[in-house]
């Protein structure tokens, strides 16, 4: 299954739009084409893992809604969810089972 990225490149914009960051502005910081910017924005184009990091860290865009569409996790922070995947007793799971 290929992931629609419209979605994601739609709070790219919204984020980077409330910091008051021109997309030139973010290109610069992230050395790449303020054109490729607008892609991921208006186009859903398909980015690197590395730009995505990038992206959602410096923007510090949540990207729960993006891949547990379906789950409720918002609320948890990012280091509970990695204690979901990576923890290494089960059994003694805080978390919901997905």
């Amino acid at each position: 299954m290929k992931y629609d990225f419209k979605a994601f490149g739609q709070a790219i914009k919204e984020a980077r739009k409330a910091k008051g960051i021109s997309r030139n502005q973010l290109a610069d910081k992230l050395n790449i084409a303020p054109r490729y910017i607008a892609s991921i924005e208006n186009s859903g184009q398909h980015l690197s893992l590395q730009i995505f990091y990038e992206l959602v860290t410096f923007l510090d865009v949540s990207v729960d809604q993006f891949f547990f569409p379906n789950v409720d996790v918002l609320l948890w922070g990012a280091s509970q969810i990695a204690a979901f995947f990576f923890c290494k007793n089960p059994s003694n799971q805080r978390f919901p089972v997905l």
